[in-house]
């Protein structure tokens, strides 16, 4: 008896230090879990802080070549209208010293529609000009991806909760159902939202379409003007405006106001 009891002592101490080992195990286990934790959120703050450097740096790069082009594009504006000057220039000294030769008179007539082109508001290049700026203004009143995607989802029924989609939200974002029940509620508003878009756009191309017809017509009935005109006469007619644009002003409202557009160097170089 006495044997069998020491037998099952010895076992019981065993069981018992099985039992320190593992718990043992455990502590050591977490501990290098712990450990191990820090170490990954120090891993993605530099990774995060050397993303963001880069960032900046790119940023900065961007930045540094947008003043350059700005500053080039203020110097070729003003080269365009240096050489408004000289065309009008030429083209007084053209007149002057006309002859019979006919291409004096083809050589004029050519000044005349570049000039035309480059410088007239219904001329090539100004049509060019409007046709990028409302092109840049149709960009801007495009919604972002982030805003088509709120906008998108905001319109989905009670359904969308069983979608994969909504599951990403929820383990990505932590977006709940209570919240998306919540933001479902402001659906009319989007609604309403997406018809300003809607018409916003739609005055773009209507306003498009209106400015188009009328460049097209001023384009028609101003040039049937100049063809009664010879190119002389044309010249002469700008030339005289020039000198007497105060007078001008005296008479007719506006006259003066605008100033005159210079017309983008970009543009220019296309005509």
């Amino acid at each position: 008896i006495n044997k069998k009891s020491h037998k099952n002592d010895d076992n019981d101490n065993d069981n018992d230090n099985d039992d320190d080992s593992d718990s043992n195990e455990d502590v050591s286990s977490k501990k290098r879990y712990t450990n191990r934790k820090p170490s990954n959120n120090k891993r993605r703050k530099k990774d995060n802080i050397e993303e963001l450097e880069r960032k900046v740096q790119q940023l900065q790069e961007e930045n540094s070549e947008l003043q350059a082009h700005l500053l080039n594009i203020s110097q070729r504006n003003s080269e365009v209208q240096k050489q408004r000057e000289v065309m009008e220039a030429i083209m007084a000294q053209k007149i002057q010293n006309i002859d019979d030769n006919p291409n004096s008179y083809k050589e004029i007539q050519e000044l005349v529609k570049k000039y035309t082109d480059i410088y007239a508001d219904y001329g090539r290049c100004r049509q060019k000009e409007i046709n990028f700026h409302l092109n840049q203004l149709e960009k801007l009143i495009v919604p972002t991806q982030t805003t088509k995607m709120i906008l998108w989802s905001m319109q989905q029924d009670k359904s969308f909760i069983n979608t994969p989609l909504f599951k990403i939200f929820v383990s990505d974002l932590g977006i709940t159902k209570d919240q998306l029940q919540r933001i479902q509620k402001r659906k009319q508003l989007m609604k309403e939202l997406q018809d300003l878009i809607k018409e916003s756009l739609n005055l773009i191309q209507v306003l498009r379409t209106t400015i188009t017809n009328k460049h097209n017509q001023l384009d028609t009935k101003m040039r049937a003007v100049q063809n009664i005109a010879t190119p002389t006469q044309n010249i002469q007619f700008l030339l005289w405006i020039n000198k007497n644009s105060d007078k001008l002003a005296k008479l007719i409202p506006n006259f003066n106001s605008p100033t005159i557009h210079i017309p983008s160097a970009d543009f220019v170089e296309e005509i």
